[in-house]
């Protein structure tokens, strides 16, 4: 394995019986580890909380400091502040329970001696970000967003759609040109009829 990371990479059985607290800041060094990460960049500073037991380990994770993401209204790049506390427990032998405090619970190979926390921390930082990523508004309540590129989007608003009821009849929900297509039908009917042959073939037809 590769010397990046290792920070990351806690030898358990190492470790007495106890607490420890260990600090980890979060740059675009941390998110070049994970590919297609939806995010390249931060500035994210991570406290974690171990408590070491024969039967787990007890982890919390305190975040808190800005992402730079893309803005869901603009698309524009900018920072956004998380912030969250996150509880991991992991179990080290047969007879252990999920506690109800804690927000994940996994499992080691009774053969592992460390635990790699980075991938944890990637998902608990993203986690930290709110569901709908906008720019904040500005102090006299207009929007945060780039007016410039706000103006590049079209917004379809109800009165712009077309009106679908005049696809259709008003009652019974027929295409409006089905009554033209009748009319052709017929034209085309009375055009067949002149020919010498219409009658024969109008009966074939209609043996089918």
């Amino acid at each position: 394995m590769s010397e990046k990371g290792q920070e990351y990479i806690i030898d358990y059985k190492e470790l007495e019986s106890g607490t420890y607290e260990i600090d980890y800041h979060i740059d675009k060094t941390f998110f070049e580890m994970f590919e297609e990460s939806m995010v390249s960049d931060g500035n994210v500073d991570v406290h974690v909380q171990l408590k070491v037991s024969i039967a787990a380990l007890q982890f919390r994770f305190d975040i808190s400091g800005t992402l730079n993401v893309e803005c869901d209204r603009c698309l524009e790049r900018f920072d956004i502040p998380v912030e969250g506390s996150y509880d991991m427990v992991v179990k080290l032998g047969d007879k252990n329970t999920p506690p109800d405090e804690a927000d994940d619970f996994i499992e080691l190979n009774i053969d592992e001696d460390t635990i790699d926390i980075r991938q944890h921390i990637y998902e608990y930082v993203i986690l930290s970000l709110p569901a709908r990523k906008v720019h904040p508004d500005n102090e006299d309540g207009t929007s945060g967003c780039n007016p410039e590129m706000l103006n590049k989007f079209v917004t379809i608003t109800d009165e712009d759609d077309y009106d679908d009821t005049s696809f259709y009849d008003d009652e019974e929900g027929d295409f409006d040109g089905e009554e033209e297509q009748q009319e052709e039908m017929e034209t085309i009917e009375e055009k067949l009829s002149k020919n010498s042959n219409w009658d024969k073939l109008k009966e074939l037809l209609n043996k089918v």
